[in-house]
């Protein structure tokens, strides 16, 4: 049998069952609960479907633009942007012109400005 896609309604919580044999976890059900987290679709493959016992939500959970997933202490994924980075000295040239001081920082101003900055090329702008 082919795989199919069926998107479900999102379901978050500390411990996510997900549909698929690809999944590892640490445990089984033998009554799948499919679920979609986030952006994420999961196939299944006909009868050989099982759940897994996913305990890490962050594993699971896509954070756009250089943002970092956090478990909050309910158990739920949340995409954050640093608040700090390194303070390693290698520059980079964003593709917005802007030096900044590594590519954390870059990522960083990405993610709290909401914008895609890509690096134009290493060392200073200009």
């Amino acid at each position: 049998m082919g795989a199919s896609c069926i998107s479900y309604p999102k379901e978050l919580s500390s411990s996510h069952f997900l549909l698929g044999q690809h999944l590892l976890g640490i445990g089984t059900s033998p009554h799948p609960r499919p679920t979609r987290l986030g952006y994420l679709d999961y196939c299944g493959a006909g009868e050989h479907n099982f759940c897994s016992l996913i305990t890490e939500p962050c594993e699971v959970t896509p954070c756009p633009l250089g943002a970092e997933c956090h478990v909050t202490q309910a158990g739920r994924p949340v995409c954050r942007c640093r608040d700090t980075c390194p303070k390693e000295q290698a520059h980079v040239c964003g593709t917005d012109g802007v030096t900044y001081h590594n590519l954390c920082e870059l990522r960083r101003s990405a993610c709290v400005n909401v914008s895609h900055i890509g690096v134009q090329y290493p060392g200073s702008c200009g």
